[in-house]
């Protein structure tokens, strides 16, 4: 009912369209983009991290606080390093992680959240602000704080990727990218612990 209600905001009546065109980038500019995307990601979580004093083991499913208390995972890692466990039941669940969650979350939040709000007298600083915020808190519920800051940044990103290409394709695809290195990461984590 969310969904639903969120398009109508974004697309009222059919008068909105959401940005579906594929960019003609070639395959050095798809890879370039996605690395650069996943590259800068990383980089900038790994320095806000140490500039803010933040142990980032402590938030992977099988990270230990200071004291030695339980991880500060988020539940969606803590599954998905469980599932490792399966590497069955893992490489099923890899396509609603790296294909259907970010297909949908974009198409949602930056597709007919986005176009509503660029069109609205918020623009497309507020459109960018907004949706990133949003996205974020969306994973509120199965996400430490931490992640949902990163989260947020990472939104303001594909946004400004959006604004850049004018194409969600290329915001799925850095989203997929992440997801798909992420997922990596954590069936690492899962079937060392």
């Amino acid at each position: 009912a969310l969904t639903w209600y969120a398009s109508k905001l974004g697309l009222p009546h059919g008068a909105g369209r959401l940005p579906m065109r594929v960019p003609r980038l070639g395959w050095l500019g798809w890879l370039l983009i996605l690395a650069s995307f996943a590259i800068g990601m990383t980089l900038i979580f790994s320095g806000l991290t140490a500039l803010l004093g933040i142990d980032p083991a402590i938030y992977s499913p099988t990270g230990q606080g200071v004291s030695g208390d339980s991880s500060k995972a988020g539940a969606v890692e803590k599954t998905i390093a469980a599932m490792a466990k399966d590497p069955l039941l893992f490489a099923l669940s890899l396509p609603s992680v790296v294909l259907g969650a970010p297909l949908t979350e974009e198409v949602l939040f930056r597709g007919a959240l986005f176009s509503g709000l660029v069109a609205s007298p918020l623009g497309r600083t507020g459109a960018v602000l907004i949706t990133a915020a949003l996205w974020a808190f969306a994973h509120a519920a199965a996400a430490p704080w931490l992640t949902i800051g990163m989260l947020f940044l990472m939104g303001i990103f594909l946004g400004l990727l959006l604004l850049r290409f004018g194409s969600l394709w290329v915001t799925i695809a850095c989203h997929a990218a992440w997801n798909a290195m992420s997922a990596i990461a954590l069936f690492s984590a899962g079937t060392h612990s």
